[in-house]
């Protein structure tokens, strides 16, 4: 990494080395597709998330800051971000929505997805097509260069 115009610039290694972490993330997400159903805590699939993680030569990241107590932060319905993994059970028609960090190699990735439970209401339908259009914006607008941690 390079700073220019107090700017920290990743270099194409940086960058190769995300993506390797990014895609355990990614490959992590996807086969929770298949994990996240009615009957299942939270405190199984963060176990399952920690598992998986560790499998692939990665770290989950969020017990490093402040002792976060999951590898995953998991929240359901109502909770706000960030929840703490429990014994609470997913039920049909929950949303739950699960953000990943993890680290490989002193390079660091962190996504989130929110997950359908079954059969949900209609609002809900609405509510995760929406968030699907905001990130499609928001990526229409990405392009080198562009700075995305305006403060």
């Amino acid at each position: 990494m390079t700073i220019r115009n107090n700017r920290l610039i990743k270099t194409p290694w940086d960058i190769k080395k995300i993506k390797e972490t990014a895609i355990i993330i990614s490959s992590c997400f996807s086969l929770l597709q298949k994990k996240i159903r009615a009957g299942i805590s939270s405190r199984e699939i963060n176990v399952y998330i920690d598992n998986f993680i560790r499998r692939c030569g990665a770290f989950p990241s969020f017990p490093e800051i402040k002792n976060f107590p999951g590898a995953a932060a998991i929240s359901i319905n109502e909770e706000l971000v960030h929840g703490v993994p429990t014994d609470r059970i997913l039920q049909n028609g929950d949303l739950v929505s699960i953000d990943i960090g993890a680290k490989k190699n002193d390079y660091y990735a962190d996504a989130a997805v929110t997950f359908p439970v079954g059969e949900v209401s209609a609002e809900k339908k609405n509510l995760l097509k929406a968030g699907a259009e905001a990130l499609q914006a928001g990526l229409k607008e990405m392009r080198p260069g562009c700075q995305i941690n305006r403060a």
